[in-house]
Formats: structure tokens, sequence, C-alpha cells
């Protein structure tokens, strides 16, 4: 009598947004592989990511998952399972099992995506390009960008070859920017209270890929319409956070303190965002008669806005 084999193709989908990470990097985990009661020993080859102010957990959530397969080059997709069950590994490592013989499937090109709510577009898609065009998840100013809620990440990993390798890596990208923005008054003795930010011409959405080629038309950006807080870091100095789709558009980051008996309002221009980057963004205020540099003026007191940004691979 024969016996009939499973055969299960694995597939561990890493969310990986450290610049400086190895793609070489190979963890073993034979706590997990003990987990497993199959007759395969699945190897997790992933890269090392440390949690940190940079990279929140929230800003890792994965709510949903969807993979799709193609022939090696080719544009048609073959197979897609939609919001297909995943567990996690560890931290942000999610794994996902299929049921199918290696022999059969072969060589393929991966795509993932993650959190998207909408089945029914997932569904109806049958080529690489339309995926790659599926417009995100619309953001307004009644429904900001939360990490906890799952940011839209794409990845791909092409012509993996099932017959001869048990766990394919796939590493998504976020398709939003972080801005995180610190307040500074250098002066001690001229310190805002109250302090709050709104942000204009914030993309409603962009594409689910870097290489979606989805033009935003001008009327798809909104403003805040809420006052968001800064939240004290030190005695002059506050920070806030902000995520934004990535844009062809530069938005305005506009600040309100109390200063100086009265509520004042600066402007700054933020930087275009490109997706799955970090900015850090430093702006600071002093009276204007401690620099010569262009000033913004009131009617109590004349201030000095002066920005800086330093942007990294988030």
């Amino acid at each position: 009598m024969k016996k009939t084999v499973l055969y299960i193709a694995f597939i561990i989908i890493s969310v990986v947004f450290a610049a400086c990470s190895n793609d070489d990097d190979i963890i073993t985990d034979n706590e997990e592989t003990d987990k497993i009661s199959l007759i395969i020993n699945p190897v997790a080859n992933m890269q090392t990511k440390v949690v940190d102010d940079d990279n929140l957990a929230s800003e890792e959530t994965i709510k949903n998952l969807s993979i799709f397969f193609t022939e090696p080059s080719s544009t048609v997709i073959v197979d897609k399972y939609i919001h297909y069950n995943f567990r996690n590994v560890d931290d942000d490592r999610k794994l996902v099992i299929l049921s199918l013989n290696p022999e059969v499937v072969k060589q393929k090109d991966i795509y993932i995506v993650a959190n998207c709510d909408d089945v029914g577009m997932l569904n109806s898609y049958t080529t690489v390009s339309n995926l790659k065009n599926m417009p995100t998840p619309i953001a307004d100013s009644l429904n900001l960008l939360v990490p906890e809620d799952g940011f839209p990440m794409f990845g791909a990993t092409l012509n993996f070859d099932f017959t001869t390798k048990e766990v394919a890596v796939v590493n998504l990208e976020r398709a939003v920017t972080k801005m995180r923005i610190t307040l500074k008054f250098l002066d001690s003795t001229y310190v805002g209270t109250n302090n709050t930010f709104r942000i204009q011409k914030a993309a409603k959405y962009t594409t689910i890929s870097s290489e979606g080629s989805l033009t935003i038309p001008t009327d798809a950006y909104y403003n805040y319409i809420s006052d968001m807080p800064f939240n004290e870091n030190s005695a002059q100095e506050y920070i806030a956070i902000a995520y934004l789709y990535e844009s062809a558009e530069v938005p305005i980051l506009n600040i309100q303190s109390f200063l100086n008996n009265e509520v004042q309002t600066f402007s700054v221009r933020l930087p275009l965002p490109l997706r799955n980057y970090l900015y850090d963004i430093e702006v600071d205020i002093l009276p204007e008669n401690q620099t010569t540099s262009s000033s913004l003026k009131s009617e109590a007191v004349q201030v000095v806005v002066k920005s800086k940004i330093t942007p990294s691979r988030w």
C-alpha cells in the first residue's frame, strides 16, 4: 500500500524596516521547529531587527495577508490566497502554511499584500501590474494613519524554487512615511505651552507598491482638521509623530504654541514623503534678536523658526 505524503510549502513573511539589515543573516529557530507536528523541518531564514524608538512594535502590525503566485518573469497571476491564515513566529514575523506539493508548484514569483481589507478588489486582480497599482485604504481628516490599524505593505520574492528550498522569505515595505517632529525652544526664558500641530496637503492614498504607476490627482489630498498634541520630552523640547502616505506633493506643517501670552502659529515645509522612510525633523524657535535668520512676525514678538531634516531608511 502506497504512502501518501503531504508536502507543505512554507512562506515566512518578514517585515523588515531597518536600513542596516543584512540580507544574508540566517536564524535557525529549532524551538519553532519542535512545535510543528509535520514531517517537514522548517527553518526560519530571517533578518534580525531591533524594536526601538525608530521601529515601534505597533508600526509592524499585520492584520491580514494575501499571497499571489505567478510563473517566473510572468505578469499573470496563476494562484492567489486572499486573507490567508497566518501565525506569529515571534515579534513581527508571520508564518503562512500552504498545503501545496513543491514538485507541482516548482518555481514561482511570490507577491504579498498586507493590511488591505478589500477582499473583492484583491480577488479581482489577474496581473502583477493590477496588483502593484492597487490603491491603499483611504486616509482623511477624520481617519488619520494609525499604526495599530496596520499600515498597507507590499513585498515580493522572485523566482523562488520550492523544490530545492523549504522556506521563502518575503520582506515587506510600508507605503507610509514616518515624520518624527521635535519642537525645541532654544531660549529657556522663551518656551511655549499647549503645543499642537496640523498638516496640510497629506495624500489620501497611494499605490500599494513603489513600482505602481497610478497618478494621485491634485484633489486627493486633505488637511488635518484637529490639533494634534506634542508630548513633552524635556523642559524645552516636545515630540510628535505623524504618518503620511508617499506622495508627489510637499506637505506643510503648522505648529501652534501659546507663547508670549498669545497663541502663535508657525509654518514649515515638510520633506517629500517617501515610503518606508523615517524623517527626523527638528523645529527650533527662539527670539528674533538672537539671530539674523529670516523670521516670522507677530504683533507681540518676532521669532525665528528653523527646521533641520534628517532622512533615513525606516
